[in-house]
């Protein structure tokens, strides 16, 4: 799904250079070279170097000079938020593909179940009718009864069939959807706040270890995010 999303975005007419940039920067190497910024930085002031540094790339972003370690920590958090938005957005994909079938197998199972249900009881209507009549071969000295008898049982409907079933059926079905759009709204914000999450750890690792820093930091923030929302579900 990652190809899937960059390949769109890339062809997308909304989308400029300087924002596609973004969404597939490494953030490895960026965290390599906003370390590197900021070394350069406390060079030039220590030997009384002025201005700011600013610099354009070809792609038309400005790469802002990095004074301090808050700086690093800022500039890699809006980078890890937007490297790791098409990895998030892949994964969100990629669970909502597994719920939607779990919902559409579940509901396959349901209406397997119903048909069978309808089918035994109209096998034990017709068991009921038979011994009816073969009763009412038996019962010859009242008609009457054996008529009222008879229309009583013609008029037998099992309990929950028809009407009944149908509501049942479409009550069912409407708790389902409601069941699948919560589970979608969930994940959703369960996605977002561990985007966030991994950003920070990232910006946090950048500072600590730039490179490989910023991989774990974003492992371990997704993961602490994960970890959390998990135990406030219980």
């Amino acid at each position: 799904f990652m190809r899937f999303y960059e390949f769109v975005l890339s062809k997308s007419s909304k989308i400029d250079l300087i924002t596609l940039d973004k969404l597939t920067k490494d953030t490895f190497s960026s965290a390599l070279r906003k370390s590197q910024r900021l070394k350069e930085y406390n060079h030039a002031k220590q030997y009384g170097s002025s201005g700011n540094g600013n610099s354009t790339q070809p792609t038309g972003e400005v790469v802002v000079t990095v004074q301090s370690n808050f700086d690093v920590f800022q500039q890699m958090f809006h980078t890890c938020l937007y490297a790791n938005a098409i990895t998030f957005l892949s994964d969100f994909t990629v669970q909502q593909c597994i719920l939607l079938y779990g919902y559409y197998k579940f509901f396959i199972s349901r209406q397997r179940e119903r048909r069978m249900m309808r089918l035994s009881r109209e096998l034990e209507l017709k068991e009921i009718i038979g011994d009816s009549s073969d009763k009412k071969k038996k019962e010859d000295d009242d008609e009457n009864d054996l008529d009222n008898d008879n229309e009583s049982l013609w008029n037998i409907k099992p309990v929950g069939s028809e009407s009944s079933v149908s509501t049942w059926h479409e009550g069912e079905q409407g708790g389902l959807v409601l069941s699948f759009f919560y589970k979608t709204a969930q994940t959703s914000l369960f996605r977002a706040i561990g985007l966030v999450s991994a950003s920070l750890g990232g910006a946090f690792g950048s500072v600590i270890l730039p490179g490989w820093g910023t991989l774990f930091g974003t492992q371990m923030g997704d993961a602490a995010a994960g970890a959390l929302l998990e135990e406030l579900e219980k």
